[in-house]
């Protein structure tokens, strides 16, 4: 069953584990809270939970929905998922037509064949900083003008909306979740979380007529090193042609994730 989640309790009773899809999910109830329909939360269970006792034996994920993102976590090991429960929520999907979809890869590869060929699938290496790399520090600002901000990013991610963007993000500065950071008034990036001790980094970008000069590598580091001397863990997804890179400046390949989109019909 997809049921979803109406009472704050319950949601906050529900052992998430410790990985970068349920960070996620804790941070939008953490932003949005239940009871708003832009943002809706899910168990995937085969019985309704009795979150008071504790009882998590017949739940096997939970969802996060915001327009037409799904975050899913599974909070058990895929093989113990029974196929009914992959089968009901390949249906919500499909009903849904939700246009992203973020999972573990090996949840996404399990789902692949029931999905069909209606998503395509994109799986992305997730980077730890180990702090190895010797760094030239910067003084990135920490609180730009979300204007700038919105220009750098969306110079380089064009699927950036950017009334959508500029609440969401707002939002989460004003409520202590997500951070932004600039250099030089060209290069950006964002911490989309700070939560239990784990960073996650997003929307590197630099303006087109200044890439090349080294801004986004020196900004990344920096931020990067600031938190990880704090004793946080930060990490950031990228694409597998990008790990040497990543290597180079102090990153090591912890895991992936996967990125499914809806077809253009």
């Amino acid at each position: 069953m997809i049921r979803q989640i109406v009472d704050s309790q319950k949601l906050e009773r529900i052992p998430l584990p410790n990985e970068h899809h349920a960070r996620k999910i804790s941070t939008l109830y953490d932003a949005y809270g239940i009871g708003n329909s832009f943002c809706r939360f899910y168990t995937i269970c085969d019985n309704d939970i009795n979150a008071k006792e504790g009882d998590f034996f017949s739940l096997y994920g939970i969802a996060a929905v915001m327009g037409g993102l799904m975050i899913l976590s599974t909070l058990k090991d895929i093989e113990e998922i029974p196929p009914h429960i992959n089968e009901e929520l390949c249906a919500f999907i499909f009903a849904s037509e939700f246009e992203e979809i973020g999972m573990e890869h090996g949840y996404a590869n399990l789902l692949k064949d029931r999905l069909g060929t209606r998503y395509e699938y994109s799986y992305s290496d997730i980077h730890r900083y180990n702090g190895e790399s010797p760094i030239r520090k910067i003084r990135p600002k920490s609180k730009p003008h979300l204007e700038l901000v919105y220009k750098i990013v969306s110079s380089s991610f064009d699927d950036v909306l950017y009334e959508a963007w500029y609440v969401d993000m707002s939002h989460r500065i004003r409520h202590g979740i997500s951070k932004v950071y600039t250099y030089k008034d060209s290069t950006t990036l964002t911490v989309q979380y700070d939560v239990g001790g784990n960073i996650f980094i997003s929307h590197v970008a630099t303006l087109p007529k200044l890439r090349g000069r080294g801004y986004s590598t020196k900004l990344l580091q920096t931020v990067a090193h600031k938190y990880h001397s704090e004793g946080k863990i930060v990490e950031l997804a990228a694409e597998n042609d990008m790990r040497e890179f990543y290597k180079k400046i102090g990153f090591s390949i912890m895991g992936e994730c996967a990125h499914l989109k809806i077809k253009k019909t």
